[in-house]
C-alpha cells in the first residue's frame, strides 16, 4: 500500500511540475501574451523574429506556423520602418529649411532703384 502512496505522489508531482512546461513549449507567445499584431517596440519585433528563426531551426514550428509568424513580423516590421523613414524625413526637411532661412539672412538684398 505504502508503494501505491508513494507511485501517486510522484506522478502527481510530475504532472504538476511537467505540465507548465509543456504548455509552454505548445503555446508559447513570441511578443505579448495578450496581444495580436501590435507591436510598436523596434527591437522587441526584430528580436521575435530571431526567436522564430531560431525555433524554426529547431523544429519546434511547423513550415506554415513559421511562414504565417514570419510573414506577419515582416509587415509590423516594414510599418516601423516606414514610420521612422517619414519621421527622418520630416525632421531633415525641417534642418533643412531652417538652414535655407539662415543662409537667406547672410545674403545682402539687392534693392529695386526704378
Amino acid at each position: 500500500m505504502a508503494i501505491v502512496i508513494n507511485l501517486l505522489m510522484v506522478l502527481v508531482a510530475a504532472a504538476l511540475v511537467g505540465y507548465p512546461l509543456m504548455a509552454r513549449n505548445r503555446q508559447k507567445n513570441y511578443v505579448f501574451e495578450g496581444q495580436e499584431a501590435e507591436v510598436n517596440n523596434k527591437e522587441i519585433l526584430f528580436s521575435a523574429l530571431g526567436e522564430i528563426e531560431f525555433d524554426y531551426q529547431m523544429n519546434k514550428l511547423n513550415d506554415e506556423e513559421y511562414q504565417e509568424l514570419k510573414a506577419g513580423y515582416q509587415r509590423q516590421a516594414l510599418v516601423i520602418l516606414d514610420q521612422e523613414e517619414e519621421q527622418l524625413e520630416a525632421e531633415l526637411e525641417k534642418v533643412l529649411s531652417k538652414g535655407k532661412r539662415s543662409e537667406d539672412r547672410g545674403k545682402p538684398r539687392e534693392l529695386d532703384h526704378e
